[in-house]
């Protein structure tokens, strides 16, 4: 597994803000998803979860909805 993690480099640029998604075909598809105006990612716990219900597993940062 290969998540994606945000870094907000406002904060700190050498720390991983949360993750984004478990995989890079997951991200992808949020993206498109965003870009068709559906709303949600990556903060609606229902949402992401229902797509990637991996995300749930991925260590090394914490999930979107709790920072």
């Amino acid at each position: 597994m290969s998540p994606v993690f945000f870094i907000d480099c406002s904060e700190d640029p050498d720390r991983l803000a949360y993750v984004v998604a478990s995989s890079l075909s997951r991200f992808l598809r949020f993206v498109l998803m965003e870009e068709l105006n559906r709303e949600g990612w990556p903060f609606s716990v229902g949402y992401v979860t229902s797509i990637d219900p991996a995300i749930a597993d991925t260590p090394g940062a914490p999930l979107p909805w709790t920072v």
